[in-house]
């Protein structure tokens, strides 16, 4: 309650109090009667003539006065209520963290308790009492004093937070709140232990907790072709737990482990996942006394480790054959272009000036290759000016267009929805053209001896940006759920459930979202997909025991001993009933010419 709050009620109270006084001090005209007798008069003048009694005079008043600045408080006491010692304003912050969803011993969890709690000191609180709820990790962006049915509807729509240590960035805003009221329903595991002006409503109990704090996949150092999965387990708990682990990757059965675990004890563990193929990668454990789900599964991604299979067609060796002979990790065989027939152990092919007789089932790149109906056909055209349609598309990253210069060029068009132009003369007629849908392949319209493309520092980045967007798939490990912002230009995101997730921005070549669980996600545009890995494992979610609340102190454990907090506060109700009384008391006095 601040000077200015105790000043505004002050007046209140005088001003009323002044008219109610002024009232009073107003003097009725006396009534004016016609009597036919001068005797008849006389009696009755003598019968109802009386003298003014200041007693009874100041007792109405004070009654007046006293019924009026009750109702005056009561009118006013969501704001001015201090001043009396009715505490009518309640500051209520609720911990939303992730150790809230941790279960208890009869089955629910740590938030659904706190719920209840918070929704009890709500519903006893009077009809006029003014609420401000809070949550610890932020997601009501403007708090702010409603009426206790708006409170519960806030409290309903609350959801348990992501982030373990997102209370911690709150913190700052604690302190700001109003004062007066203020109760907090926390298990005191990621909030700080907050100040005296605080009511702490424990609702911390010890629980048993097995999870996995870390998980990451990595290339076996001297070894490329071989990947391993680190993993860390710990146990949280007070009893030994048999877990059993579960490592899952794609073309081969998963690994399955049990493993014992003391209380408080960490156990690490590195597994050989080189027979898993390129795709995701999932561990899982299973406790039988598991009270947090959220720490049981983590997620990877294991990328192709093997040598890079590339099939060269070409009429010359001139342009391709050193470049691809030199490219790391790969191994290059060379077709002859007049007998060419697929084989089935290449990745990737290269045709130069050739074309094949049906289209490829694995990526490829065509140089002036023309002639087939899969591919874009057209007139030939002498020193062509083209312009760059897709400047920021993945082959072009690090490309000087503007140094390069055509002789001659077969100009051609998409014939699918799914193929684009990237470098083109005009919307129909194009020299570069590729294909999104797999297997992608892109289309050079130019012979290379027509261009000095080929000799070009840029010729080589080129080349390795096709193959990347052709061959490998990107992928982006952020651990921590939330807020996600990546360096792509996405216009889907896809969800760890493939579900469609709303894009929260996408400027400057940027694209955030926000991600709720833990999974791969996939963000794709018309040229490009990537994956992002979500993990929300770390030391601080799983350790859900690491409280500065007390397990005997919390609300149910006060409850079973009798121990019931109060959050009654019938003050208004109270002064309702007595300013009732009062003005029944009134009503009495003035009938039966008490105060008259």
């Amino acid at each position: 309650m601040t000077v200015s709050d105790m000043v505004t009620f002050t007046a209140i109270v005088v001003l009323v109090s002044v008219m109610i006084i002024g009232l009073y001090m107003l003097i009725p005209p006396k009534r004016r009667l016609a009597i036919p007798s001068i005797i008849i008069w006389q009696r009755f003048v003598k019968k109802i003539k009386s003298k003014f009694d200041r007693k009874k005079w100041f007792f109405s008043v004070l009654l007046a006065l006293l019924i009026a600045s009750i109702l005056t408080v009561v009118l006013l006491s969501d704001r001015y209520g201090e001043v009396i010692g009715i505490k009518n304003r309640l500051v209520l912050l609720i911990d939303n963290s992730p150790s809230m969803s941790t279960k208890t011993s009869d089955g629910g969890t740590r938030y659904a308790k706190a719920l209840v709690l918070a929704k009890n000191i709500i519903d006893e609180l009077d009809i006029n009492a003014q609420v401000m709820i809070v949550d610890a990790q932020g997601s009501i962006n403007s708090p702010r004093f409603d009426l206790p049915k708006d409170a519960i509807q806030l409290v309903n729509d609350l959801r348990i937070g992501i982030d373990p240590l997102g209370s911690l960035s709150s913190e700052s805003i604690y302190d700001s709140l109003p004062r007066g009221e203020r109760y907090v329903v926390t298990d005191g595991v990621s909030m700080r232990k907050l100040d005296s002006s605080w009511n702490v409503i424990s609702v911390f109990e010890e629980a048993e907790n097995v999870g996995i704090t870390q998980f990451r996949v990595d290339t076996v150092p001297g070894e490329p072709e071989r990947q391993k999965a680190f993993l860390t387990l710990q146990n949280f708990g007070k009893k030994k737990h048999e877990v059993e682990l579960k490592i899952k990757g794609v073309g081969s059965p998963e690994l399955v482990e049990t493993i014992e675990i003391n209380p408080s004890q960490a156990k690490s563990r590195i597994y050989d996942i080189s027979q898993f193929g390129e795709g995701p990668i999932t561990a899982r454990i299973v406790s039988g006394r598991d009270s947090l789900d959220l720490d049981d599964a983590a997620y990877s991604f294991r990328n192709s480790t093997k040598q890079l299979r590339i099939g060269l067609v070409s009429k010359t060796t001139k342009y391709f054959a050193s470049l691809l002979e030199n490219y790391p990790g790969a191994k290059v065989k060379q077709f002859d272009p007049f007998n060419f027939k697929y084989q089935g152990n290449i990745d990737f092919y290269v045709f130069d000036d050739v074309f094949p007789e049906k289209a490829p089932v694995v990526p490829a790149l065509f140089v002036n290759s023309k002639g087939a109906n899969w591919l874009p056909n057209g007139p030939k055209i002498e020193n062509p000016t083209f312009k760059v349609d897709a400047r920021g598309h993945p082959i072009f990253n690090q490309v000087l267009w503007e140094d390069i210069f055509i002789d001659s060029a077969t100009l051609g068009s998409p014939i699918e929805p799914h193929q684009e132009s990237l470098v083109g003369l005009n919307n129909k007629a194009s020299v570069l053209i590729l294909n999104n849908l797999h297997p992608r392949w892109v289309w050079m319209g130019f012979n290379l001896n027509d261009s000095n493309f080929g000799l070009h520092p840029s010729f080589p980045v080129f080349l390795d940006n096709v193959i990347h967007w052709l061959v490998e798939e990107t992928v982006v490990t952020q651990m921590g759920l939330g807020p996600v912002e990546v360096d792509f230009s996405g216009e889907t995101v896809l969800g760890a459930d493939g579900a469609i997730i709303p894009i929260t921005a996408n400027l400057m070549g940027q694209t955030q979202f926000f991600a709720g669980k833990s999974g791969i996600y996939t963000i794709k545009n018309s040229n490009d997909r990537l994956k992002i890995i979500i993990n929300g494992i770390s030391y601080e979610l799983s350790n859900v025991n690491s409280s500065w609340l007390s397990a005997d102190e919390s609300e149910w454990a006060l409850q079973k001993k009798g121990l019931v907090s109060n959050f009654r506060n019938h003050a208004v109700l109270f002064l309702l009933l007595i300013c009732l009384v009062l003005l029944i008391f009134e009503w009495y006095t003035y009938n039966y010419r008490k105060t008259v």
